[in-house]
């Protein structure tokens, strides 16, 4: 009966070691998948944006001065519908960028905490499993997110590139007398 005792209790050990270092190389992929997340994150041209957006605010402020509805042609309304999506996009961008950011530093803090719980031994397998679960779900959620994001980025950034001298020049013609 000892012998049996024993030796569940030695494959017992053996397994959960072995799991833990399954898990604890599970943490660490993600800790290298979130590195590249934040890497990408840190990449975003920010003032190619704040300028996109800021050049779209000084050129909404010209045309609500210059506008009259009967000088204006279809080609500015169509111009117009397209350029007033980086007012959409732009609604959003600090709450998105601020939550991303906040967002991956904290996964940074809550894998490293669990690699050292593992390390510790301080949660029970099943404990472990669902908190490793957890941190993928979280990990693919801020993926999700930054993919979007980056999306919204280089949209601004196209539809400034692409409309913003259109409406410029608009601008200009309708503002001479």
């Amino acid at each position: 009966m000892k012998f049996l005792v024993f030796f569940i209790l030695l494959t017992s050990i053996f397994f959960s070691c072995s799991s833990n270092k399954d898990e604890l190389q599970e943490i660490s992929n993600m800790q290298v998948k979130l590195t590249a997340l934040e890497q990408s994150f840190s990449s975003i041209q920010t003032e190619e944006l704040e300028s996109a957006i800021s050049a779209y605010h000084t050129n909404m402020n010209k045309i609500k001065t210059y506008y009259y509805s009967d000088t204006v042609d279809m080609n500015f309304v169509e111009i117009m519908s397209n350029y007033k999506i980086i007012k959409k996009i732009s609604n959003s961008y600090d709450e998105n960028y601020s939550n991303i950011e906040t967002n991956i530093s904290l996964m940074a803090i809550q894998l490293e905490n669990l690699k050292n719980d593992i390390n510790n031994a301080v949660l029970p397998l099943d404990s472990l499993l669902f908190f490793i679960s957890y941190e993928r779900e979280n990990l693919s959620q801020i993926n999700s997110d930054l993919v979007n994001f980056i999306i919204d980025c280089d949209n601004i950034i196209s539809i400034d590139d692409s409309i913003s001298g259109k409406i410029v020049g608009l601008i200009n013609a309708y503002s001479k007398p």
